[in-house]
């Protein structure tokens, strides 16, 4: 009858309201949790720099939204590597834990190789290389399954590029194959692969990433020589910088710095993404050259290394020396290009 139709109605209505709120109360649950996480994580930090008379800012942790970006991992990808919904919220608890401990590493290294926003697959294989991890048993072959795998989304596309959640699958994928060769078997807990991704991060990422030559290249450009190509054109450099420094205007805050979509602006206005040093390659010079805590921006000491590289980018001559290449680019390509002399 009608009424029993309404009455069955209101009950349908009244088991949605009650799920509704349970939905809310979770959703509340976890926002606590990840809040409360994101505490622990800046004690752990506090702890760990008591020695050096560093500080840590609680509440800036508290107010930074990517952090749950670079310390959780999706359900539905954990059930790819753990068969038990046991092992799964295992995995999610203590993987979870070793990425908040490790969360500012995750995200200055992730920024280091995607100064674009998104890790792309050539980016992913940098970090690769500079880390060491392809070996006998994680082979090339295995390393380009996991960026795949980790690149897939929840509707089984995927765009070629690594997103920090993916980033940080991708990690948690290594370490089950770490996990994997240490143990002599594909069956492997979470407590193993917990452990394989705190070495992963703690002996591997913190040791290499960011690393590649880097130090060495700059010692290079410590010779006078290179120094003095520099110093000659001091006053067009400092106004090509200024000027596309202040080119962003999203970036009100940061007129003083430059970032990637500044610094690409100042290639392409001067004509110089040809030859060997193509868009890719800027975005790994960017990446490179990063020297201090802000990996999104350039200052002026990164800008001239950065000019460095693009130099003997756009010149592989190995009989040409880097003064040379150097000087030939700041003086014959950058600035009349970017610094043209007056008008007499």
């Amino acid at each position: 009858t009608a009424a029993q139709l309404r009455d069955w109605l209101l009950e349908v209505e009244a088991v949605e309201a009650e799920a509704t709120s349970a939905t809310k109360e979770q959703s509340l649950a976890r926002r606590a949790f990840i809040d409360a996480s994101r505490i622990v994580h800046v004690l752990a930090v506090q702890l760990q720099e008591a020695r050096h008379g560093a500080k840590t800012d609680v509440m800036l942790v508290l107010g930074d939204n990517e952090f749950s970006m670079f310390t959780e991992l999706r359900g539905n990808k954990l059930r790819e590597l753990f068969r038990s919904d046991e092992d799964q919220a295992l995995a999610q608890e203590s993987l979870g834990g070793v990425l908040q401990a490790n969360y500012s590493l995750l995200k200055n290294v992730y920024k280091h190789y995607a100064p674009g926003g998104s890790m792309s697959n050539l980016n992913f294989w940098s970090l690769v290389r500079d880390c060491k991890l392809e070996d006998e048993n994680l082979t090339g072959a295995r390393l380009d399954i996991i960026f795949t795998r980790a690149d897939l989304d929840d509707e089984l596309s995927r765009n070629n590029m690594l997103e920090p959640v993916d980033y940080v699958e991708a990690l948690v994928r290594v370490a089950c194959a770490h996990a994997e060769t240490a143990k002599g078997s594909a069956n492997v807990s979470p407590a193993e692969v917990t452990v394989a991704l705190s070495k992963l991060l703690e002996e591997t990422l913190s040791t290499h990433a960011g690393k590649s030559q880097a130090e060495a290249f700059r010692a290079i450009l410590e010779d006078p020589a290179i120094r003095n190509v520099y110093r000659e054109h001091r006053d067009e450099l400092r106004l090509i910088f200024a000027k596309y420094a202040a080119a962003d205007m999203a970036a009100v805050n940061k007129k003083t710095t430059m970032n990637y979509k500044e610094f690409e602006m100042m290639l392409k206005d001067g004509s110089l993404l040809v030859g060997g040093l193509t868009q890719q390659v800027a975005t790994k010079v960017f990446a490179n050259v990063q020297n201090d805590v802000d990996v999104t921006e350039m200052d002026y000491s990164e800008f001239l290394e950065a000019l460095a590289a693009c130099a003997i980018y756009k010149d592989a001559n190995p009989y040409t020396s880097y003064e040379a290449k150097i000087k030939t680019f700041v003086k014959e390509r950058l600035i009349p290009s970017l610094a043209p002399a007056p008008k007499k």
